[in-house]
């Protein structure tokens, strides 16, 4: 079975499995653990600027995280605004608009923002190499490829969908960290290595002297 066939069946099992998430009265402390997680590493990144995602029904609910980073003045917020097949980066602000597959958005901006220094990606599932298997709308690929600077990358999801054989391609975005309710998963120091985390060893870790790869303004 070719790569596209084995990530397209994949796809369809994580999505049923993310409904079932979704469902689950754990849900809510599966997004709380998420949002912990994810404050706590965004703490110690100290960006300037972030893009964060407006979550749908299978995704985490980090409302939470979002609305604590709005009020750090000193931090530019973005949010995509969906242009065609892919997507634009747009400040945060409100009101926030509803629009194609129940997304919200902010209104549009005609100013162009090609960089950033953390971008924060709902998944539906990973495989080896830590590459995104998202929707199958391609959109965050397309806007990745367009990125004047490589930026941190944090994926994000309530419940861990995980291939230990590699499906996805060479231009599928690939994460630096990814957080779930459960733990998270980390690029190792070998090419194939990956290194799995429970989350409150995430808080000691985050202080940056075990996350070379995390720490602001290296690259891996």
């Amino acid at each position: 079975m070719k790569k596209e066939q084995l990530k397209s069946a994949f796809r369809t099992l994580a999505l049923k499995g993310l409904k079932k998430a979704a469902l689950s009265p754990s849900k809510r402390a599966l997004d709380a653990k998420v949002n912990h997680a994810l404050k706590t590493l965004l703490k110690e990144l100290d960006p300037h600027s972030i893009l964060f995602f407006y979550p749908l029904p299978l995704e985490p609910d980090i409302r939470p995280t979002i609305a604590l980073f709005r009020r750090q003045k000193r931090v530019r917020l973005y949010l995509p605004f969906m242009q065609d097949v892919s997507f634009k980066m747009v400040p945060l602000r409100l009101p926030l608009f509803t629009k194609k597959f129940g997304v919200k958005e902010p209104s549009f901006s005609h100013f162009n923002h090609h960089r950033v220094e953390v971008v924060v990606v709902p998944i539906v599932g990973t495989d080896r190499s830590l590459r995104r298997i998202g929707y199958g709308k391609g959109m965050y690929d397309r806007f990745f490829s367009r990125l004047q600077n490589k930026p941190i990358t944090i994926f994000i999801a309530r419940s861990l969908f995980f291939s230990p054989q590699i499906i996805t391609q060479g231009y599928d975005v690939q994460a630096d960290i990814i957080i779930t309710g459960d733990g998270a998963l980390l690029k190792g120091n070998q090419h194939d290595r990956v290194d799995y985390i429970k989350l409150p060893r995430l808080r000691a870790l985050s202080r940056g002297r075990n996350l070379p790869c995390l720490q602001k303004g290296k690259q891996c």
